[in-house]
């Protein structure tokens, strides 16, 4: 079982245990203790089916863990994303997030393909079938968070629309990141994108051109800069837009040079214009800070509060700020008032802290739990995109069980190795 955990995590075709790990590992052993030891080596069961076999049965083992703890009324949060992999394939991966052992779990929930269209209504029904097959129930489900295409934010249609139906006082989250990008893309207009709009000309002039590529490599090099090559933009990329204006900038001399050889005057007129290349600078210093930014908001464990955090008032603040009962303040004020939860508040994780309050300061705890419980980003769906996109590639295109692969590599809840071996008996390969 733990060999199968290993090979899912690299990504790599499962035949790749017996046709390289086991004869590289039976040449080791030989050499170390011998033929007979290394014969012994030859029963490890590492053939494809007996490798995917293992992958389901982990997969399972999982999804039955992930249930038994939801089935103690537990409030969850929910992300979701759809995007097509490399076979053209509607893919729509949900992560999920919920209390569990005094702290909270972040957890790959599934991975469901859209057989046709990618409406909203297929998108709901796909999260309702997982719910009905797994017993999990809509009541529980606190918030959801999306990016803000028209088949999850429809008004009449839209995922999160049908989603209310089912419980109205849904709490919806439209991605963080993706309202950075939005905002960036609606400030169009004006000197500043005209700045940037003629960079990516220059920069598509000489990147899509080989030999222009070339050259200007050769004269960078010959000059000795730091980079000899200019980046691409592109436009689904929340960090580009920063990077090549820095690049530009960084490469301003050997651009003009480059254009006046080249003759294109109109280019290297705007180079050696000091008003354009202040307003390049500024754009530049403009897109670094909502880099930074964004970049900040990436990664695991990022709630409202540490979010909200970057534009505004503290953790601590929101909390106080929320909408809270009678009850909840007077809750809150003898936790603030009582200097050894002060400290320990200071000293531990958000979350372990509000957990640990659950049975002397019940109502507030909901409360905090209630707000740090739902994403702000739908970083975890992009960062599975990815591993989807190493895992399922053009060789491994017919790849089935998709669901099951990324739920073992993904997946924070680890299967229960020693009672799956407990209830199966080993194979010798063959």
């Amino acid at each position: 079982m733990n060999k199968a955990v290993v090979l899912n995590r690299k990504k790599k075709p499962h035949t790749i245990g017996e046709e390289l790990i086991l004869p590289a590992c039976k040449e080791i052993v030989d050499v170390m203790f011998g033929k007979e030891a290394a014969e012994q080596i030859s029963n490890i069961p590492l053939s494809n089916d007996t490798v995917r076999r293992r992958i389901i049965t982990m997969s399972e083992d999982i999804v039955k863990n992930v249930n038994e703890i939801l089935q103690k009324d537990k409030e969850f949060a929910l992300q979701l994303d759809e995007s097509t992999d490399v076979s053209g394939k509607s893919q729509l991966i949900s992560f999920i997030r919920f209390v569990n052992e005094e702290k909270i779990i972040e957890q790959f929930l599934f991975c469901r393909e859209l057989q046709t269209t990618t409406t909203g209504v297929d998108i709901f029904n796909a999260v309702d079938n997982y719910f009905e097959e797994n017993n999990m129930v809509w009541s529980n489900c606190i918030s959801i968070c999306t990016d803000g295409a028209a088949a999850m934010t429809g008004r009449f249609k839209g995922f999160l629309t049908l989603a209310k139906n089912k419980k109205p006082n849904l709490i919806t989250i439209h991605c963080f990141l993706h309202r950075e990008a939005l905002m960036v893309k609606s400030s169009d207009g004006g000197e500043l994108s005209d700045v940037l709009k003629t960079v990516i000309e220059m920069i598509n002039y000489i990147k899509k051109r080989p030999v222009k590529c070339r050259i200007f490599e050769e004269l960078c090099k010959n000059i000795g800069t730091k980079h000899t090559t200019l980046l691409y933009h592109t436009e689904i990329r929340w960090l580009s837009r920063g990077k090549i204006l820095n690049r530009v900038l960084e490469l301003q001399d050997q651009l003009q040079i480059f254009f006046e050889a080249e003759n294109i005057n109109n280019y290297a007129n705007k180079i050696d214009d000091q008003m354009w290349c202040a307003k390049l600078a500024y754009l530049a210093d403009i897109f670094q800070k909502l880099n930074v930014l964004n970049s900040s908001m990436q990664g695991r464990k990022e709630n409202i509060i540490s979010t909200i955090s970057l534009y505004g008032p503290s953790g601590e603040e929101n909390i106080k700020n929320a909408n809270l009962s009678s009850t909840e303040k007077e809750q809150l004020l003898e936790i603030s008032s009582d200097t050894t939860l002060k400290s320990k508040f200071y000293m531990s994780e958000n979350d372990s802290f509000w957990i640990s309050l659950q049975n002397e300061y019940p109502e507030v705890s909901k409360k905090a739990l209630q707000i740090l419980l739902p994403f702000s980003t739908s970083y975890m769906c992009e960062s599975a995109f990815s591993i989807l996109e190493v895992t399922k590639t053009k060789k491994r295109s017919t790849l089935k069980d998709i669901e099951s692969e990324l739920r073992v590599s993904l997946s924070k809840i680890r299967p229960r190795i020693e009672d799956l071996c407990s209830i199966r008996q080993s194979q010798v390969s063959h």
